[in-house]
């Protein structure tokens, strides 16, 4: 094991080196949900080595005692109770996306290359919706906490989405939230990276909302893809301004209505 560890160091990528493009690969897509379901269950992300390769067995004592309703907890719920969303608990859900003030800083619940926080959030409510909320889409301020009216009574077509997972999800929701690269906010400080580092912060926004949904009575469904082409003027976005992941939702229909994350 010592010995692999020593080659797999001396073949690091020397630092400030740009990381090359993810190779093109030639691959048709799975798109019905048994087979979906079935290749899911092959768990291709998992490694797999010899059995004379060797393994250092963790403590599973070690594990944190809350760590397994932790997990549980973060679920990806595409069946929603058809009443309005209480505007209290969408509040307090954006809420972990606001920046509060810490001294004479900012702080947030997640990190961001270089302290920079470009990637913005919108909503967009549909017709009772959100109680006490007009239907439209608004920009989430995460240092005022408060919503800033875009579009009112805009409303978004279901054929965006892909239709055999998350259009039907869609259907149910009352409200999607969607994070939006904001370049000239990065690109400045980290130039060609500056999309990945965005990427990534998105992702550690999914994850703060994704995880504390519950605490709310709220359920989200992270939507991997859908024709932003037909939002991103109900959003009066700048040029450049690209969506990097979205999320519907609404009131959780029962506390267990879900399962992974599964997008199309």
């Amino acid at each position: 094991l010592a010995d692999r560890y020593q080659k797999s160091n001396a073949v690091a990528t020397k630092a400030g080196a740009t990381a090359p493009a993810a190779p093109q690969r030639n691959f048709d897509l799975i798109l019905d949900p048994a087979a979906k379901d079935a290749f899911r269950r092959e768990n291709n992300g998992i490694r797999i080595f010899p059995e004379d390769w060797g393994r250092l067995q963790l403590d599973d004592a070690a594990r944190p005692a809350a760590l397994e309703d932790r997990i549980s907890r973060r679920q990806a719920v595409r069946h929603f109770r058809s009443e309005p969303v209480p505007l209290v608990s969408l509040g307090a859900l954006l809420a972990e996306l606001s920046r509060i003030t810490k001294g004479d800083t900012g702080k947030y619940a997640y990190g961001s290359a270089g302290g920079l926080y470009p990637v913005q959030t919108y909503l967009h409510a549909k017709p009772d919706g959100v109680a006490g909320l007009p239907a439209g889409t608004f920009y989430y301020h995460p240092v005022e906490h408060c919503l800033v009216p875009i579009t009112l009574g805009a409303e978004l077509d279901a054929d965006i989405h892909e239709p055999f997972t998350n259009k039907p999800a869609f259907e149910q929701a009352r409200f999607s939230l969607f994070f939006v690269h904001q370049p000239r906010a990065i690109e400045p400080i980290y130039g060609d990276l500056a999309w990945r580092f965005s990427l990534l912060e998105a992702g550690a926004m999914a994850h703060a909302i994704e995880t504390s949904a519950w605490r709310y009575g709220l359920g989200l469904c992270p939507i991997g893809w859908l024709d932003f082409a037909r939002v991103r003027s109900l959003l009066q976005l700048e040029d450049g301004q690209e969506l990097l992941h979205a999320h519907v939702g609404g009131l959780v229909e029962t506390p267990h209505a879900s399962g992974d994350w599964e997008e199309g």
